[in-house]
């Protein structure tokens, strides 16, 4: 049994107005790693602690480009 028909589309749909677009930027993925490395070098991950005081899961980071 092979799943490589779960993999054919290029685009799915995952909700009204949100779409999976695979290999979208592939030509461009070496250039986009640096930039997101660049960015997180001058605003690092970090992870947001809830009024609870329960650190979020996410890490996020905040730059103004």
């Amino acid at each position: 049994m092979t799943t490589s028909h779960l993999f054919d589309e290029r685009v799915i749909e995952l909700a009204p107005g949100a779409a999976l677009l695979r290999g979208f930027a592939s030509e461009r993925a070496a250039l986009l790693l640096r930039e997101v490395d660049a960015i997180t070098q001058a605003a690092p991950f970090r992870h947001l602690v809830t009024p609870g005081g329960y650190t979020m899961s996410v890490a996020m980071t905040r730059s103004i480009r």
